[in-house]
C-alpha cells in the first residue's frame, strides 16, 4: 500500500530515475541526512558499502546509478514495454 499523496512513476532507464531524483532535489545533489531518512538502516549499510561513509551530499547520477542496478527494473517481466 503507498503512502497517501503518492503516486506511481514509470521508470524505463536510469534517465526516468535521474529525472524523478531531480524533481525532489533540482539543486543536482541529494543531502545524505535527508536521503537516509527514507531509508532503512540495512539500505543505509548498503549505501554506504558503494558510496562510503561520512558523505554530506550525494549527487543525483551516483543514487540514479545505484538505485537502477540494485532494483529489479533492469530486469522487467518478459513482455514489459521499455518504449
Amino acid at each position: 500500500m503507498m503512502k497517501p499523496g503518492l503516486e506511481p512513476v514509470i521508470i524505463h532507464d536510469k534517465e526516468d530515475v535521474e529525472k524523478v531524483l531531480l524533481q525532489m532535489w533540482p539543486e543536482n545533489r541529494i543531502p545524505a541526512h535527508e536521503f537516509h531518512e527514507m531509508l532503512t538502516p540495512n539500505d543505509i549499510s548498503i549505501l554506504k558499502a558503494y558510496t562510503g561513509c561520512g558523505r554530506t551530499y550525494y549527487s543525483i547520477n551516483e543514487i540514479a546509478e545505484i538505485i537502477w542496478t540494485r532494483s529489479n527494473y533492469e530486469n522487467s517481466e518478459p513482455g514489459f514495454s521499455k518504449n
